[in-house]
């Protein structure tokens, strides 16, 4: 999918931080310090669209922008833009896996970046910072539903919470589906 001419103009310079991030528009995002003005729509869409689920080990390729967009799919409309935008922060910071995510040792640092790249996000697409619930919920029914769909069948060390969904979302174009899911729950 071609974006020429949807880029904003590169907001921040090379050094500004050690902790800015050049994104696909050409932005840079200090990922500790974000700045909501530079949290843009197609660096979300295109990250989220070739970033593979649970670290690319999957029986088939399966993205983050595939799994937020059968979140915002399984919650109530009006909260469906907070399902779709649920796991923002991952293209900043990419898709770790639970075991790493939840470590002992990382969990506290992690939550510290996540919550600050939210928050960002939360405010540059007017967001209640607050997920709500059936996102919580609807995030962990996508979660045993690409366990069941997409996983190695032996997979008993999980603890499933939700029952699985006879099918799961895919998507042709994940960065084009993603964008159209956006414009439709944006616009109610």
């Amino acid at each position: 999918m071609s974006m020429k001419g949807d880029f904003p103009e590169a907001i921040g310079a090379p050094g500004e931080s050690a902790s800015a991030i050049c994104t696909y528009s050409g932005a840079y995002v200090d990922v500790f310090n974000p700045d909501p003005a530079t949290i843009h729509l197609t660096d979300i869409a295109h990250a989220l669209a070739v970033i593979p689920r649970f670290n690319g080990h999957t029986r088939e390729h399966y993205t983050i922008a595939e799994h937020s967009i059968a979140v915002a799919e399984l919650v109530p409309w009006e909260d469906g833009l907070w399902g779709l935008m649920h796991d923002a922060s991952e293209a900043y910071m990419c898709d770790i896996p639970r075991p790493i995510k939840y470590h002992p040792s990382f969990k506290a640092v992690y939550e510290e970046i996540e919550t600050a790249l939210m928050a960002a996000v939360c405010d540059r697409f007017d967001l209640d910072h607050t997920m709500p619930e059936s996102v919580v919920h609807a995030d962990e029914q996508a979660l045993s539903t690409e366990r069941a769909h997409l996983m190695h069948p032996v997979t008993e060390r999980w603890e499933i919470t939700k029952k699985p969904r006879s099918h799961l979302f895919k998507h042709n174009d994940p960065e084009r589906a993603f964008l159209s899911a956006y414009y439709a729950y944006a616009r109610s």
